[in-house]
């Protein structure tokens, strides 16, 4: 059984949902030793360390009006996985104090069968995961394979339901 220390996320429904909106596999059912999920915007990034081997890749997952789905994930090359292992593995992940404030990020991390789940609202260090993955370079990739020309994605949804409000779907071309 794993330990969970959570910050303001529970491992709850939502969050198999959202691994099973981008077609990830649950934290709990992989045996890899060291797992980093980075969860923003319309992607989640990870990397998985095995003894010496890591390996990283970066999901997206969009959905059109007719409710089918749409998921590709990309293999990030060796350097740019050690040097996202690196940013990662040098990084203080701090609890936050003020938990009124939205959350607009999750890290989720396990370490053998420890998962810990961090949330900010600061977009500082996701910003230097996507410059270190070149994220608009995948997404521009996914976005010419996306054969949907009305989508929308897991945080608009999850926005829509929130305030109650229908789901926004974005136009292929005027994103």
């Amino acid at each position: 059984m794993c330990n969970r220390e959570i910050d303001t996320l529970t491992y709850t429904q939502e969050n198999l949902d959202r691994n099973k909106f981008y077609n990830v596999p649950e934290l709990e059912l992989l045996n890899d030793e060291y797992i980093f999920r980075s969860w923003a915007g319309n992607s989640c990034i990870e990397i998985i360390r095995n003894g010496n081997k890591l390996s990283g890749k970066v999901y997206f997952a969009v959905e059109g009006e007719n409710s089918k789905r749409f998921t590709k994930s990309y293999k990030l090359s060796n350097k740019v996985t050690e040097n996202l292992f690196s940013l990662v593995n040098g990084y203080q992940f701090k609890r936050r104090e003020n938990k009124e404030i939205a959350v607009v990020h999750t890290f989720e991390i396990k370490d053998n069968a420890n998962i810990e789940i961090y949330t900010t609202d600061s977009p500082q260090f996701e910003y230097k995961i996507w410059d270190i993955v070149k994220i608009d370079k995948y997404w521009n990739i996914f976005d010419k394979e996306n054969p949907f020309k009305k989508y929308t994605y897991w945080e608009l949804i999850q926005t829509g339901k929130a305030l109650g409000q229908d789901t926004y779907y974005l136009t292929k071309g005027n994103e």
